[in-house]
C-alpha cells in the first residue's frame, strides 16, 4: 500500500496537467482495477495458489529427509539472490 501511495505522490509532483486532472484520473483508474480484482476473487486464488506452492515445496523437502538442510541452501541461496 505504501508503494501505491509513493507512486501516486511521485506521479503528482510531476504531473503538468491543469488541475492536477492526470493524476485523478490515475488514481480513479487504479482504484477501479483494484476494486475488479478484489470482487473477482483474484486475491484469494493468488493466496491460495501461494499457499499450495509453500505447502508442496515444504512436503518435498520433508520427504527427501534432509528438509532442514534443503530449506536453509533455499534461504541462503534466496538471501544471495536479493543481495545481487
Amino acid at each position: 500500500m505504501a508503494d501505491y501511495v509513493y507512486g501516486v505522490v511521485a506521479y503528482w509532483l510531476r504531473d503538468e496537467s491543469d488541475g492536477f486532472n492526470d493524476t485523478t484520473q490515475m488514481v480513479d483508474l487504479s482504484v477501479g482495477v483494484l476494486v475488479l480484482s478484489l470482487r473477482s476473487g483474484l486475491v484469494d486464488k493468488l493466496l491460495e495458489l501461494g499457499g499450495f506452492v509453500l505447502r508442496s515445496q515444504l512436503a518435498r523437502l520433508m520427504h527427501n529427509g534432509t528438509a532442514l538442510t534443503d530449506l536453509l541452501q533455499l534461504a541462503r541461496r534466496g538471501l544471495k539472490a536479493a543481495q545481487r
